[in-house]
């Protein structure tokens, strides 16, 4: 039988979302999203070891709205979007992460209504945002305050949940799940 190490990490709020930092290659670290109604929401930045021993907190930056999601660029760790509540809508916004000054710097919002996903391209030049009913595809090419969009699938018929993207050699293939719940 393999012995397993575990780590444990309170947080003062209820949260809702963890995501690897990919682009962070050398360690293992993750961001955690709380979700509070009340009080100010934070994004945890943590490292593990590799044997999972040892957890350290590196960073906690505060976020106004309860985050629904997070996705952090492939490329940069900097980068993140945040998926949110906001007066009953939801938004998604890219940030920068400014890990000096514990703070996180609005770069856009996407410009798409009631957005309740995005999805990196790995390549980070394009991210897929989800809402109800479309599937659009982003371009963030011309830098993170430039967004154009490169294509969309509107669905009307079937209500959207959520998006995985599947990469393989030759194409990238964005599936989405629908249906009542």
């Amino acid at each position: 039988m393999y012995a397993q190490a575990t780590s444990v990490y309170g947080l003062n709020f209820k949260a809702r979302c963890l995501s690897a930092l990919t682009a962070q290659t050398e360690y293992s670290q993750f961001l955690i999203g709380t979700q509070s109604l009340k009080d100010v929401n934070e994004i945890h930045v943590v490292e593990v070891k590799d044997d999972g021993t040892d957890l350290r907190v590196l960073n906690v930056l505060a976020h106004k709205h309860e985050i629904w999601d997070l996705a952090p660029s492939p490329i940069d760790t900097a980068l993140i979007f945040t998926s949110y509540s906001e007066n009953n809508k939801r938004s998604t916004s890219l940030w920068k992460t400014d890990l000096e000054h514990n703070r996180l710097d609005l770069q856009v919002t996407l410009p798409t209504p009631n957005t309740k996903y995005a999805k990196w391209h790995p390549s980070g030049k394009s991210v897929a945002a989800l809402d109800d009913y479309n599937l659009r595809v982003l371009s963030l090419d011309g830098g993170s305050d430039d967004i154009g969009e490169i294509c969309a699938f509107d669905i009307e018929q079937q209500r959207l949940y959520h998006s995985k993207a599947t990469i393989d050699h030759s194409a990238s293939t964005q599936r989405t799940a629908s249906g009542a719940w």
